[in-house]
């Protein structure tokens, strides 16, 4: 019991470790971004934009809906590319597969 309960809890560790490592691709810092940084988001162009920057600073990405042209659903899109900390690394139009 005691050894399978220690591979258990390895294998979990490890497979966090592996998922903390893994990069998740591109993404925009709604903080710290240029206009130009921000319409490389999914879904967002120069207007949104400027809407994101006016409504600054984010504590997290769930606060992107309070600007306008952002909605619930456009939101969902857009979390996964969105960083409220660290650098922007995103250095082009993100493509989302569909």
């Amino acid at each position: 019991m005691r050894k399978s309960l220690t591979v258990a809890l390895l294998t979990v560790v490890f497979a966090s470790s592996l998922s903390a490592a893994t990069p998740r691709g591109p993404v925009v810092n709604v903080n710290a971004a240029t206009v130009a940084q921000l319409a490389f988001l999914p879904g967002i162009g120069p207007k949104v934009a400027l809407q994101i920057v006016a409504g600054r600073p984010y504590r997290s990405a769930a606060e992107l809906d309070k600007a306008k042209g952002i909605g619930p659903k456009k939101l969902a899109g857009l979390v996964p590319y969105v960083t409220v900390n660290g650098p922007t690394t995103a250095t082009a139009k993100i493509k989302v597969a569909k």
